[in-house]
């Protein structure tokens, strides 16, 4: 997988306040990620729909509708891509923040905020989020790849036009297999961190992920050989 790149991502930062909006602009156009801000609710859903961001940092109280409606409003709404949600929570909204993790949120930052905190926590889950998204891709990279095979292998002339595409497919495959152990290496080691409840079952989610597809990949592979 390559290198972390703040450029490649794009952040949705939603606040009624102006002034949040600028310090949290600022702050992670300072690191290299692109920005887009909505001051409510209803321009969020449709700014997401829009510009489909990598993440999105969300106030949780807000006019009109406030950050849990539109957390939940993500979370029915089959035609969003789901984008990771870290909620902006006030420190006498904690009894809200439950609500927001049910509701689809990944994670939370009491204001006032502290910089590192928060650009480490926009990382740790843009990191995650660029895993699940490469495994998704791998996953069906890798079931295109084994329909091609299994039709070229079924087919009644097994000369090398046929042959050469199998072997190709086998290829990519093995690619794969070795491009998820490197991910997995990363995972063990996000494993080993003291995370929130909710990022280590993420983490632990990928994990187990990760190891399972390249088992069948691994497994496929097997078969091709034998």
């Amino acid at each position: 997988m390559s290198a972390f790149n703040p450029e490649d991502f794009l952040v949705l930062v939603v606040d009624d306040v102006s002034k949040n909006i600028q310090v949290l602009v600022e702050m992670l156009e300072r690191i290299g990620y692109s920005t887009t801000f909505t001051r409510s609710g209803p321009e969020a859903l449709t700014r997401i729909d829009a510009c489909h961001p990598d993440l999105v940092i969300l106030d949780l109280m807000m006019p009109g509708m406030d950050g849990l409606q539109v957390c939940q409003h993500l979370k029915t709404s089959g035609h969003h891509r789901d984008p990771p949600v870290i909620v902006l929570s006030a420190s006498n909204e904690q009894e809200h923040i439950v609500q927001a993790f049910e509701r689809g949120a990944v994670d939370y930052i009491s204001k006032p905020f502290r910089p590192t905190e928060l650009l480490a926590r926009v990382r740790t889950h843009l990191e995650l989020k660029r895993m699940r998204d490469s495994m998704d891709q791998q996953q069906s990279q890798a079931q295109a790849q084994a329909q091609a095979q299994t039709q070229a292998q079924t087919q009644a002339q097994a000369d090398a036009q046929t042959q050469e595409p199998a072997s190709q497919g086998e290829t990519g495959i093995a690619a794969m297999v070795h491009e998820l152990s490197a991910m997995h290496k990363v995972l063990a080691e996000l494993t080993k961190a003291t995370l929130p409840p909710n990022q280590a079952a993420m983490v632990n989610e990928l994990s187990e992920r990760s190891t399972r597809l390249s088992g069948q990949l691994q497994q496929y592979l097997d078969l091709g050989d034998a």
